[in-house]
């Protein structure tokens, strides 16, 4: 793999990239997602509640879900993506699926099994972070500590140590009574989550950017990403998340190029280890939002099947 000689210590634009930030939707379309997406998990609780679980693995295959997190912040007043959930609510949704008899692995688990054709432990489930807001450190880190859940933080590794908020995180306004919780996280405070061994590091890219249609500057930006956190955290394979869950086959050819263990999208779907089908391909590996509305419910109502079977429908209808 090529490497660079020295990797930015401030945030870089791939050669030939402007900067561009995720657009924040007008306020009626985020009240619209909002209704839309509580409705959808409370649809999906009941119906797995009455139908039981709508995943079911062929002979030979497993299923998991991966339940992904951003920022775990105490304020929620102005979050139109949806990306923020309280401390409270994140405790609640974790100890609520340990209750239901669910079980934490780590992302590396799901890559080992794919990779030795072993099935997964029944009812389980992986916590990610995208972006590496400090709000995990300050607020996440407790939590899971507590439980002893392993969890993985892709990093957008071009802001690590910045005091200020990354650029592209939608919540500004409404954490901004939250003070520390919106600057990235620390060198410092992502060895302590690593050196407990509960907590990895990924690559969420270095700038953040959507690549698609410019594998040349993606392969640019993946290498500085690679850099620093082999560089710095030790770290020779890791694992991979598309920022704003935006990829082509060319990104996923580069990855695989790259050695990268797997790659999750936004796609919401269940992880399937073995067998065919959908989601087999660990470099488009689907995942879950996991949102204030969620309850430990509808969490397992996603780890079960009902959200995606849900959300087809709707598109269907829609059309």
């Amino acid at each position: 793999m090529s490497t660079l000689q020295t990797v930015p210590t401030e945030p870089v634009t791939a050669p030939g990239k402007g900067d561009r930030s995720f657009p924040v939707p007008p306020s009626g379309s985020a009240k619209w997602r909002r209704k839309k997406e509580r409705a959808l998990c409370q649809i999906a609780a009941a119906s797995r509640f009455l139908g039981g679980p709508r995943q079911s693995p062929t002979p030979g295959s497993s299923t998991t879900g991966i339940l992904t997190y951003h920022h775990v912040a105490k304020q929620v007043a102005s979050d139109p993506f949806l990306l923020n959930v309280t401390p409270q609510r994140f405790r609640e949704q974790i100890e609520g699926l340990i209750r239901f008899g669910y079980r934490a692995c780590s992302l590396r688990d799901v890559v080992a099994c794919h990779r030795e054709n072993r099935a997964l432990p029944d009812e389980s489930f992986i916590v990610v972070f995208d972006d590496g807001h400090h709000s995990v450190y300050e607020n996440a880190w407790p939590v899971l500590r507590d439980l002893g859940v392993p969890a993985t933080i892709f990093l957008a590794t071009g802001y690590l140590d910045r005091d200020t908020p990354l650029p592209f995180d939608t919540c500004q306004t409404g954490l901004s009574r939250c003070g520390d919780t919106r600057r990235p996280l620390t060198t410092l405070e992502c060895e302590e989550m690593l050196g407990s061994g509960l907590l990895d590091l990924g690559s969420h890219t270095h700038t953040h950017e959507d690549f698609r249609g410019q594998p040349d500057q993606f392969a640019y930006d993946l290498t500085c990403s690679l850099q620093l956190l082999r560089g710095r955290f030790g770290l020779k394979r890791v694992t991979f998340s598309f920022p704003y869950g935006r990829f082509d086959a060319e990104m996923q050819r580069i990855l695989e190029q790259h050695q990268l263990l797997c790659a999750v999208t936004a796609e919401c779907q269940c992880v399937t280890l073995g067998g065919t089908g959908p989601n087999v391909d660990p470099f488009g590996w689907g995942r879950f939002g996991a949102t204030q509305f969620d309850t430990p419910r509808t969490l397992a109502a996603k780890l079960d099947g009902w959200y995606t079977w849900l959300q087809q429908h709707w598109r269907r209808l829609r059309r």
